[in-house]
């Protein structure tokens, strides 16, 4: 896990508590695979969903039009 992956991961889960659960992709995922884990994570039940980097720009994109009641926040994403 990256530096700032784990950083952010340390901030998300200091205010989620024990309720945080954390999805991470392999360093080679494509598109593909953060659609498939944002889907994951929803039918988990997660209603706020964090994406770190900015190669998650393309599936958040898709994810907030496939979901408009799940809140994302994106960080370092443009």
């Amino acid at each position: 896990m990256r530096a700032s992956t784990k950083a952010c991961w340390a901030a998300v889960s200091s205010y989620m508590g024990d309720n945080c659960q954390y999805y991470i992709p392999d360093s080679d995922a494509s598109d593909e695979d953060r659609e498939t884990m944002i889907r994951q994570a929803v039918n988990d039940g997660a209603d706020v969903i964090v994406c770190v980097g900015y190669l998650y720009g393309a599936s958040l994109a898709w994810a907030a039009e496939q979901y408009p009641d799940i809140k994302f926040i994106a960080i370092d994403v443009t």
